[in-house]
């Protein structure tokens, strides 16, 4: 049941979100605590488990195993649960779940929580609880330090969460050993789980992005466009460029506040004129004006077809997920469960419907290829609208960009003078 729902659960996902591995696996095989950020609800584990490669064994809150399907799903997942106070549970529970655990990982299971203690839409990693550490150490307690339990960073950094097709970069890090703590647990369990604790917030800050407040993340992924080089990756750049800030914010504030309001004033002038900044180095030849048209005009002769088949296909169940986000208003952490859950009832079923008409009107044969035709229809639609609005936006260019040189010529100027700061903070 697990490798089922697994796969289906994950193929749901990854059709939701463009999904980066940025590095790093979660060992193969041998005990194994992997340890995450939190920031989307039930989508989390759903991809820890896809990019895991191996069985994963999750903790999830007591309250989940009483929701419709959702409870059957946790427990078809054998997923251990973990009473909390805050939802009136007896804490005292807990001691099951830490024996299971300790079982699971001296079978050499992966483990897998999420030490936050809570889904959150916070710009940053929240303040971690010692639950993680205290299962890796006591677990090795167990069987005298002996079982090589590695506890596993990994971080995920989404782009506008809620938003299908948006991007979603993950990464594992290096896996902290728990036998080190082995003597600092001897002398006092509580500061050794403290100690390793501060060990796992550390690592997970190491592959995520952290925030002081959702404001930065525009003018940093301005920055980042603007010190781009093109031989690293944007999510990595970004999160370099959010370490740096907070860096150089304690020990050179004026620098760093110069910086940001001249990125600021940039930003504002290229969102009012809709460029981007490397729109500014943008020459448009005759040979490259000769292929975009081609190219579009290919697509829109070609595509526009389908794409309508596919939208009409499919707008029922499309607009019946817009209506219940609309009506439940879930907060942003939890809009893309439900989106995603939404989307695996709505669309098989309104689908099944599709198929069965089909055949009914067109005969078996017929039918049943244009309803295996129908989903792919369906995907390139979004392909073409996103394609295509990205075509008016490079004509609109066309157009503009060669009556504004000085204008392009002056905001140059400043991109790179923008450049040259962060260079020199970069080099210091």
């Amino acid at each position: 049941m697990y490798a089922l729902l697994a796969r289906l659960f994950g193929l749901a996902v990854d059709l939701f979100y463009r999904r980066r591995h940025l590095g790093g696996v979660v060992p193969a095989a041998g005990p194994c605590v992997v340890v995450a950020n939190h920031p989307n609800a039930l989508i989390d584990p759903i991809l820890v488990m896809r990019v895991a490669g191996r069985r994963v064994r999750f903790l999830g809150k007591a309250p989940l195993f009483g929701m419709p399907i959702i409870g059957w799903l946790v427990r078809a997942l054998d997923v251990l649960p973990v009473y909390r106070s805050k939802d009136g549970a007896d804490t005292a529970a807990n001691a099951d779940t830490f024996r299971a655990v300790y079982a699971a990982l001296a079978a050499g299971d992966c483990v897998c929580l999420f030490p936050e203690g809570i889904s959150h839409d916070e710009p940053g990693l929240q303040p971690l609880k010692t639950g993680a550490a205290r299962m890796a150490l006591g677990a090795e307690a167990s069987r005298g330090f002996d079982l090589g339990v590695r506890v596993v960073p990994l971080g995920l950094d989404y782009r506008d969460k809620g938003t299908f097709r948006s991007e979603v970069a993950v990464q594992i890090g290096a896996p902290l050993d728990a036998r080190a703590y082995a003597d600092a647990h001897a002398a006092d369990p509580r500061a050794a789980a403290r100690d390793l604790t501060d060990a796992i917030d550390e690592a997970i800050r190491a592959v995520t992005l952290n925030l002081d407040a959702w404001d930065d993340l525009p003018l940093l992924e301005l920055a980042g466009a603007v010190w781009a080089r093109g031989d690293d990756d944007p999510a990595l750049r970004l999160r370099l460029l959010a370490d740096g800030h907070r860096t150089f914010l304690a020990r050179d504030p004026a620098a760093v506040t110069a910086l940001r309001q001249r990125l600021g004033a940039l930003r504002q002038t290229l969102d009012r004129l809709g460029w981007s900044p490397d729109d500014l180095d943008r020459a448009h030849r005759p040979t490259s004006v000769a292929r975009f048209v081609t190219h579009n005009l290919i697509a829109l002769l070609g595509g526009l077809p389908v794409a309508l088949v596919g939208a009409l296909a499919y707008v029922v169940p499309y607009q019946a997920v817009r209506v219940l986000v609309a009506v439940q208003r879930p907060s942003a952490d939890v809009v893309a469960t439900v989106k995603v859950l939404a989307s695996l009832l709505f669309f098989p079923a309104w689908h099944l419907l599709l198929a069965v008409a089909l055949v009914l009107w067109l005969g078996p044969l017929p039918g049943f290829l244009l309803g295996v035709a129908l989903p792919f229809a369906g995907l390139y639609t979004h392909h073409f609208l996103e394609r295509r609005a990205e075509a008016l936006r490079e004509i609109g260019l066309f157009f503009r960009l060669p009556f504004q040189g000085r204008l392009r010529a002056a905001l140059r100027a400043e991109r790179d003078a923008i450049r040259a700061g962060i260079e020199r903070l970069a080099g210091d």
